[in-house]
């Protein structure tokens, strides 16, 4: 989707143009969540089940488990405004690069 424009550029649904591509390290023991990453993360859908997406991590809040607040850049995307903190569990993978498309413009 376009939520995360102008950093990474979406597909639209159903795929209408060329998107960015992106490098996602699923192996999350390897890295360290960080305030500023992007993540891949599954999205609640309601009747429809779960989706992926990627959001920025706004900010972490300490405890047990850990929570995270994820922002999208897009006023009427869903994130965190709407959907509350996530669970580590929800977080798919960390962005590791973003490949832009030809005619993206770097942010």
């Amino acid at each position: 989707s376009d939520s995360m424009e102008p950093l990474i550029r979406g597909q639209g649904v159903p795929p209408s143009r060329s998107g960015d591509s992106v490098l996602i390290c699923t192996a999350l023991w390897l890295v360290v969540l960080k305030q500023g990453d992007f993540v891949w993360v599954e999205l609640p859908k309601n009747d429809l089940g779960s989706g992926n997406t990627i959001r920025r991590i706004k900010s972490i809040v300490p405890g047990r488990p850990t929570r995270y607040e994820l922002e999208a850049l897009a006023e009427m995307a869903i994130d965190s405004r709407h959907l509350g903190l996530f669970a580590r569990t929800q977080i798919k993978g960390k962005i590791l690069h973003i490949f832009r498309t030809e005619d993206s413009q770097p942010p």
